[in-house]
């Protein structure tokens, strides 16, 4: 988005009166004030990640419904910038607007993000108390990530730029050996078993 605004040729707010990081290209979250009564959020950030990493986000939202409403507890959005909680009587979501400060954070900085890294952190507790202990399991990718900072995105880039930590832009020749990397794991994620 930033790319494209500097070479649109338009003055800076002319450009953004009619492009945002929400309506230009793919936002992993999207709110869909037209499905029920109150709109939902639609996650979109899985579709392209590894089958272990699709199997823990399931797992987490899994979780996190079954214990929130099968456990009888109130739900509610926050009105706060940031604010969340996962306690024993209530769930407080975090609101849109800090939701999409979490993606462009994770975005920029993956887990080495304080503010991805500490959601997280809460969430996925409050996601393994409604999980069964078998199907914990899927949630290890997660705990992994969380405990190193670090997630694919992070991998393939060290495994392009290999000693050259400053490089952000790539050759066609070490891009095609990012995909080949990836490819690697995606393939290698088909062969998934929770656990080992």
């Amino acid at each position: 988005y930033e790319n494209w605004k500097r070479k649109a040729g338009l003055p800076e707010r002319e450009f953004e009166e009619f492009f945002s990081p929400q309506n230009t290209g793919y936002a992993p979250i999207r709110k869909r004030d037209s499905i029920g009564e109150q709109g939902t959020w639609e996650i979109r950030s899985f579709d392209t990640a590894p089958l272990e990493i699709v199997l823990a986000a399931a797992a987490l939202y899994t979780g996190c419904y079954r214990h929130a409403f099968e456990g009888n507890r109130g739900v509610e959005i926050s009105q706060l910038p940031r604010e969340y909680s996962f306690g024993k009587k209530k769930v407080v979501l975090p609101n849109h607007e800090t939701l999409k400060e979490m993606e462009a954070e994770a975005i920029r900085s993956g887990l080495k993000s304080d503010l991805v890294a500490d959601y997280l952190a809460h969430v996925l507790p409050f996601a393994e108390q409604g999980l069964s202990i078998q199907d914990r399991q899927y949630l290890l990718p997660l705990k992994e990530m969380l405990q190193t900072r670090t997630n694919y995105s992070d991998q393939t880039l060290e495994h392009i730029r290999g000693k050259n930590r400053r490089q952000h832009c790539f050759t066609p020749g070490e891009s095609a050996q990012g995909n080949l990397f990836l490819r690697h794991h995606y393939l290698k994620s088909l062969d998934y078993l929770p656990g080992q």
